[in-house]
């Protein structure tokens, strides 16, 4: 069931899923990839909950909504934002790990790291806290929270 998110199923890759135990960067066992989640009706509570920043723009005015190259599986990066609206993590594709640096998306995150605390997971185990002037320190990262995300705890 894909629902409003059409045929992306990026967070089923790049998010960790504390209750299946599945790790970012793998797909989940459950995903139909391109299509949708098999146990969409049974899925974990974190999957329920978790909203990439595409997906919360689609419910805005359509001149607020992001358009479909940034759709995380044409981008090939999922934004998620932390309870506290200030911390922002972006989870590339394990297969496009610069991704985050180029065309529509980059700009975008750019412009995040201007306002917020802006971490990118370039799908090799790394993440990089992006300053306002566009550049990056490597840091260490919390354990994956209740809905499988993670967040800036400390500079490498």
């Amino acid at each position: 069931m894909a629902g409003a998110c059409g045929t992306c199923t990026m967070c089923c890759r790049l998010l960790a899923i504390k209750e299946l135990k599945k790790p970012g960067g793998k797909w989940c066992e459950h995903c139909n990839i391109g299509v949708g989640c098999k146990i969409y009706e049974q899925r974990p509570d974190s999957c329920r909950a978790f909203s990439c920043v595409w997906l919360q723009s689609q419910d805005r005015s359509e001149r607020e909504r992001m358009p479909l190259e940034l759709r995380p599986d044409k981008s090939k990066v999922v934004i998620a934002v932390a309870m506290d609206n200030i911390n922002v993590a972006a989870y590339c594709d394990p297969g496009h790990p610069t991704a985050w640096q180029y065309g529509a998306i980059g700009t975008v995150l750019a412009g995040l790291a201007k306002q917020l605390k802006l971490v990118v997971n370039n799908g090799k185990g790394q993440f990089f806290h992006i300053m306002p002037n566009s550049r990056a320190k490597e840091v260490i990262m919390s354990a994956p929270d209740e809905n499988g995300a993670q967040w800036f705890e400390r500079y490498k």
